[in-house]
């Protein structure tokens, strides 16, 4: 790790300043993106914990090994995503009450990361990065995920 990104401690330093708590970072992406009215999924989503509703800002798209599908990358700011869960997928060009970029689809499989290595798991909670099988059609680029 030395002989690419310097000392350890720097490199551990720098994702424990940038990468928020999910309390503070679900406050903050709900404060500056969410565009709904005031309520409770709101109020929820912006504590930033476990049980609270699920919600997940899909950032990439990973290719799988066929080359022919891909896992969706993104950050669980509140709830648990399971695997086999029909969750609600609204793109870069959702709007409100308009079903144009709405999709929603099963999550077949949930992978963590761990270097270049995928380890399939069975549920993930808020506050953790997680790659999503089986909803790569309906994102294009970016896109916000909560339950059906």
């Amino acid at each position: 790790m030395k002989k690419y990104f310097g000392a350890p401690r720097c490199l551990v330093q720098s994702l424990i300043e940038h990468i928020d708590l999910p309390s503070k970072g679900a406050n903050r992406v709900v404060r500056n993106y969410y565009k709904g009215g005031a309520g409770e999924f709101k109020d929820s989503v912006s504590k930033g914990q476990a049980d609270g509703p699920l919600l997940i800002n899909a950032v990439k798209l990973y290719h799988n090994k066929d080359y022919k599908s891909f896992n969706v990358f993104g950050r669980i700011f509140s709830g648990i995503i399971r695997k086999g869960d029909k969750l609600r997928i609204m793109g870069e060009n959702y709007v409100s009450g308009d079903e144009e970029d709405l999709f929603v689809k099963n999550a077949t499989k949930l992978y963590l990361l761990q270097g270049r290595y995928r380890i399939e798991v069975e549920s993930v909670p808020a506050g953790n990065f997680v790659l999503i099988e089986g909803i790569d059609q309906a994102v294009t680029k970016t896109a916000t995920i909560t339950h059906a």
